[in-house]
């Protein structure tokens, strides 16, 4: 039990304020098993030798890249290279780009995450929302299922490149919404639902790709009228 509560104050400290929610509290004691991806990401944060070292927000991104090596398959990825490691700051962690010098900016906070095609396979942790400086999700052609996570705390992402998975569930208005979003691409996924009302109302929108999901209705009037 005193490890549990270790373990618990660790999100705590870990997790922004302002990023924690009920919904957080709930998924926690659904999974407080030591075995879980997200006790396993707690776990090797809290063994890092360098996390003192690291501000808050540094350790926020650190924790989420582990949680989703975990709960991705992390070691079944076609190519792993130097994640996990304590050695190798994040930043130079294998990226599917090949260009790790694009990964972070220049305060260590990372703008582009691309692991696609790397056999990937689960659900996307709704902790990547944490990652507030990422402009590029790239997560194609993998195995991913599960439904979307929110990404509306992600107001800088500008290309959401998810297709050629096994995504469920519906795509929410905030992401068409999300103020810089350039290109989104969630196509050949089992996504249903109705097609977001609020499609035409983006103004930053260029691409966006819906085919061979399970969408349902009409096309809003608005996306016909910008086309």
């Amino acid at each position: 039990m005193q490890r549990i509560i270790c373990f618990v104050l660790l999100v705590f400290a870990i997790v922004a304020p302002s990023f924690w929610t009920p919904v957080d509290a709930a998924y926690l004691r659904r999974r407080l098993v030591e075995d879980d991806p997200l006790m396993q990401a707690m776990r090797w944060l809290e063994q890092d030798p360098h996390a003192d070292l690291y501000p808050q927000e540094r350790r926020n991104q650190r924790f989420v890249l582990a949680l989703l090596y975990y709960e991705l398959d992390g070691d079944d990825w076609y190519d792993n290279e130097d994640w996990l490691s304590y050695d190798v700051p994040e930043c130079e962690w294998f990226t599917s780009s090949g260009n790790q010098a694009a990964v972070c900016d220049d305060d260590d906070h990372l703008v582009v995450l691309d692991l696609s095609d790397n056999n990937l396979a689960g659900t996307l942790p709704h902790y990547i929302s944490i990652l507030t400086s990422l402009e590029v999700l790239q997560l194609s052609h993998n195995s991913l299922t599960g439904t979307l996570p929110a990404f509306d705390k992600m107001q800088s992402l500008e290309y959401l490149l998810l297709h050629n998975n096994s995504l469920t569930g519906s795509l929410s208005n905030s992401t068409i919404l999300l103020p810089n979003l350039l290109y989104l691409n969630v196509a050949d996924n089992e996504l249903t639902g109705s097609i977001p009302t609020t499609m035409g109302q983006s103004t930053s929108l260029k691409f966006l790709n819906l085919n061979n999901n399970f969408f349902n209705g009409t096309i809003p009037n608005d996306i016909i009228s910008n086309s």
